[in-house]
């Protein structure tokens, strides 16, 4: 028999099959099948306290679950509940999650779920002589011994403690959870408990603190040490020497508490000695705390009073001193002091104020420099280093009483005394540096400035050197001061470290160049020296060279006698100034010899130069514009130069009669004396003769 279920069929349906045998036979049938409705099962949860049941009806607390199916329910606490216990079907069960599940249901079910509040633990301990309420355990509030025990309230409730001491008896610890409460609280409440706690009280006897006699003012003075005052200590449970006695001082700048020493012990009665710190006045509070062994505490203050009492300020020695002149001794170190806070105020004397006045007598503290009086703030009891500078006047010597006085604003002074001795000591002068000079040829350095000083002071010798006369003389070394010009030597006056402005010039010779070494030494009158040396350089003058041309002729020949044309003034040296030519002719014209050319250095000044023949006047010309022609920037063209017309005097010429080019000697003879000789190399030759020769 073969059954097929058909499900989810909504009516009624025919079935057909179709069966075959191994052999191919085939055989048909029709089978009616039958509609069956969905089969619905239920699960009937009960729960009891505070959670949920998911996903169960709120209002029945039924789950509907369709025939073979799975159904998983959640199970939820409410927050500070949890889960006391399952049951299914009247079965308790385990959960290992917040759930359960029914597999495969085929019938309905119950479900039981049990919820409870979450429970926290609190631990109680007091000891003997007194408890912890509310009581709720047994022995737990009698108070004759000591009580340990627990008790449980719900998780988010909270929970009042009262502790109860026993008559008698007062707290002497608390401790919630293991932490130290205070003891003066005697209700503590733990509010929205979400956790375990713990709460311990111990109690002791009731104690009695220690009793402090009264301890009257004091006043008394500043850096006094023989200060005493008594205290009497009593106490219930303890004995007096066992109490523990303190101080505290509200000033422990003025009455450290250290300073307040035990002096004697008289029964009860204790003596202490109290001293107040150096140079401190003022008042302060003291405390005094007695403590018994069990730690019972009594306070009882008094005031005490700490009288200023002003004390002269000091200062510290100060050696004898000695500098040399124009020196300056310091800075030198000295410390003041005042037991007092104020102002202290430093004076000076000195016995020679010619050598040593006061105005030069620096005080310096800091960044704070100045003259007597010289004034800084201080406080009592520190030492004040201040710097002492003194600066003699210049060029001065000789010994000085100097006093140096302190000052406070009560007028209490203190003073200390040095001897000053400032030795004379000559200084050499001091000259200024010259840079190196360089002219050029035929001029002069022109004013060089310079200064001079000398320490001491007083007359000083300039002297000027040259180390080469030949080009600069010490004569030409002139030195100006102000107006007054003095060539080689100077005196000056100083006054001692002033600067004298000075200055010189230097004018080598002329037409001379080279270097030189120039010296000025300054000596003063114990011949100490300084020497400022310079360098003078004197470039060569390298003129423009003229060619002066020119023509000399006469109207006759005269034979062959040369014509000397020279410079005669000015006098120029390293030149040719003298030049010979053959007298030329040409009263129609320039023709035959005549011309000459002197080169000479161009020069502002007139050229004279002298044109001479022998037996023939000389003629004098120069550079003015009568006798140039032609001028340029090179060369100078004289006008023709006319020797002589024979006026006045004999004209004798001839001819000769020779051959070849022999120069023939031709002599003019007058009386048997040589009147004229000439060299002629021609066939013409003249002479021109003075009327003084008659035959």
């Amino acid at each position: 028999e073969t059954v097929w279920m058909l499900l989810d069929v909504p009516d009624k349906q025919y079935l057909y099959i179709q069966f075959r045998d191994r052999a191919g036979n085939i055989a048909n049938t029709v089978a009616e099948t039958i509609y069956r409705e969905l089969i619905t099962y239920t699960i009937r949860t009960d729960k009891f306290g505070m959670g949920n049941i998911e996903p169960a009806d709120p209002l029945t607390g039924e789950i509907l679950v369709n025939e073979g199916s799975d159904q998983t329910v959640k199970i939820t606490p409410n927050p500070d509940y949890e889960i006391d216990r399952v049951s299914v079907d009247g079965s308790s069960i385990n959960l290992d999650d917040l759930s359960y599940t029914f597999e495969n249901v085929q019938s309905d079910h119950e479900l039981s779920v049990r919820f409870r509040s979450i429970q926290h633990t609190i631990s109680i301990f007091s000891s003997q002589g007194g408890w912890i309420s509310p009581c709720v355990l047994d022995q737990q509030c009698t108070g004759t011994q000591a009580f340990s025990g627990e008790i449980s309230v719900e998780s988010g409730s909270n929970q009042s403690f009262t502790i109860v001491p026993s008559s008698g008896y007062e707290i002497n610890s608390l401790l919630i959870d293991g932490q130290a409460a205070s003891i003066t609280q005697t209700i503590y409440t733990l509010e929205q408990i979400n956790s375990n706690h713990s709460i311990s009280v111990t109690f002791r006897k009731t104690q009695t603190s220690p009793i402090i006699s009264d301890i009257s003012n004091m006043s008394f003075n500043e850096n006094t040490s023989n200060n005493t005052f008594n205290v009497e200590v009593m106490d219930t449970e303890t004995a007096s020497s066992e109490l523990i006695i303190e101080f505290h001082s509200d000033n422990e700048d003025l009455i450290p508490k250290d300073n307040i020493v035990l002096a004697g012990i008289f029964g009860d009665q204790r003596t202490y000695s109290i001293s107040p710190s150096p140079n401190k006045f003022g008042v302060v509070t003291i405390t005094v705390k007695v403590t018994d062994t069990d730690q019972m505490t009594a306070l009882k203050a008094f005031d005490v009073q700490v009288n200023n009492v002003f004390y002269p300020p000091n200062i510290s020695t100060i050696d004898n001193q000695t500098v040399v002149q124009n020196g300056i001794s310091g800075p030198h170190n000295i410390t003041i002091s005042s037991q007092d806070a104020g102002i202290l105020t430093v004076y000076v004397e000195t016995s020679n104020t010619v050598l040593m006045p006061t105005d030069r007598i620096y005080f310096s503290y800091n960044d704070q420099t100045g003259n007597s009086p010289f004034s800084i703030p201080v406080i009592g009891g520190q030492l004040y280093p201040i710097q002492l500078t003194l600066e003699p006047v210049e060029g001065q010597s000789g010994s000085a009483s100097v006093t140096i006085t302190i000052s406070d604003q009560q007028s209490l002074s203190e003073s200390q005394y040095f001897q000053f001795e400032v030795v004379k000591q000559n200084h050499p002068p001091v000259l200024s540096l010259i840079n190196n000079q360089s002219i050029d040829e035929n001029t002069s350095t022109g004013k060089i400035t310079f200064t001079v000083s000398d320490a001491d002071g007083g007359a000083i010798t300039l002297t000027g050197l040259s180390s080469c006369p030949s080009l600069v003389k010490p004569a030409k070394i002139v030195f100006y001061n102000g107006s007054h010009i003095s060539p080689s030597i100077l005196n000056v006056l100083l006054s001692p470290d002033v600067q004298q402005n000075l200055s010189l010039q230097v004018t080598p010779e002329a037409n001379q160049w080279g270097a030189c070494n120039i010296m000025i030494e300054a000596s003063d009158d114990t011949n100490l020296k300084d020497i400022s040396n310079f360098g003078l350089g004197v470039k060569e003058f390298i003129p423009n060279i003229k060619t002066f041309y020119g023509f000399v002729y006469n109207d006759y020949f005269m034979g062959m006698n040369d014509v000397q044309i020279s410079l005669v003034q000015p006098e120029i040296e390293g030149y040719s100034t003298v030049t010979l030519t053959q007298l030329g002719t040409g009263p129609n014209g320039r023709t035959g010899d005549g011309y000459f050319a002197i080169q000479l250095p161009e020069n502002d000044d007139i050229y004279y130069f002298n044109t001479v023949k022998t037996a023939y006047k000389s003629i004098t010309f120069n550079t003015s514009l009568q006798y140039i022609e032609n001028e340029n920037e090179n060369s100078v063209f004289f006008k023709p130069l006319y020797l002589t017309d024979c006026n006045n005097n004999q004209f004798i010429a001839g001819s000769i009669e020779r051959n070849g080019s022999q120069t023939v000697d031709i002599s003019l003879i007058s009386n048997n004396k040589l009147i004229l000789r000439e060299k002629i190399n021609a066939s013409q030759f003249s002479f021109c003769v003075s009327n003084a020769v008659f035959d």
